[in-house]
């Protein structure tokens, strides 16, 4: 799949939750050559050259025809600029390796925090792929607020459940809660992204009832094409690494130390 370096307008910036933001923008090759668990690297192009020098890795959040969204928070130089009145962003993408989704078959998109953003798109294509399969949404977030983009979720008619550290939306407690509660008598597909302690709870839940796991991971990362080497990750099975940015962000849970 090749990878496109563009240029792309800017039609929409929402803050949609204390400090999270959707930045939606036009790119028609982008939105045509993504695949659900791929990755951009951005940065708005009207940023000097230093401030900040680097392409930011962000997960495809949704894409709506020509209109390809991302989801972020802001927690420094790089994100605070993306938030503020921007009209062209500069970026590389689609990288990296998406989900491996089952046409048939009982599939759940397990999300903690930012890490829901990925699974929306997921859960759009879904709707294509899986048009009269069984596919389970559970959401876990600190607090309801972080559960902003909930709303596009439920347009597409699957079935959700919720969980807040806090108890302000749906179950007071841990996403990997639901699980157990709605995922038992079933051979399921698991994906999940969100916190690694989070990940690692679904990872070990889904070994234990014998269900394949395939999770999300997120690196700070300079180039996102495997050049720099900073994404790495220790393999399972033997003594070596893995790179985010290569062999992931999607790999199977038994393929990482999480």
């Amino acid at each position: 799949m090749k990878h496109l370096q563009l240029l792309a307008e800017v039609t929409k910036n929402v803050e949609v939750g204390p400090g999270i933001f959707c930045l939606t923008f036009t790119s028609r090759e982008l939105a045509r050559e993504a695949r659900p668990g791929q990755f951009i690297m951005l940065k708005v192009s009207s940023a000097p050259m230093i401030d900040p020098v680097l392409r930011r890795p962000f997960s495809i959040h949704k894409v709506e025809g020509d209109q390809v969204s991302i989801l972020f928070k802001v927690v420094g130089r790089g994100t605070e600029i993306l938030a503020g009145e921007n009209h062209e962003v500069d970026l590389l993408g689609p990288l990296g390796n998406g989900y491996t989704i089952p046409a048939k078959g009982y599939l759940a998109l397990v999300g903690g925090g930012l890490g829901i953003a990925p699974l929306l798109f997921l859960a759009q294509y879904c709707i294509k792929l899986r048009k009269d399969e069984r596919t389970l949404i559970l959401l876990g977030a600190r607090t309801a607020a972080e559960l902003a983009p909930i709303k596009d979720f439920r347009k597409l008619g699957f079935p959700i459940e919720l969980a807040t550290d806090d108890g302000s939306a749906g179950h007071h407690g841990f996403v990997t809660h639901l699980m157990t509660d709605n995922m038992e008598g079933a051979d399921w597909t698991v994906v999940t992204c969100g916190p690694q302690p989070m990940m690692r709870g679904v990872a070990e839940q889904s070994a234990a009832n014998g269900w394949e796991c395939q999770v999300s991971l997120e690196s700070v990362m300079a180039c996102g094409i495997g050049a720099c080497l900073g994404c790495a990750v220790r393999a399972k099975n033997n003594d070596s690494y893995l790179h985010v940015c290569r062999d992931g962000p999607v790999f199977n849970a038994e393929e990482v130390i999480l």
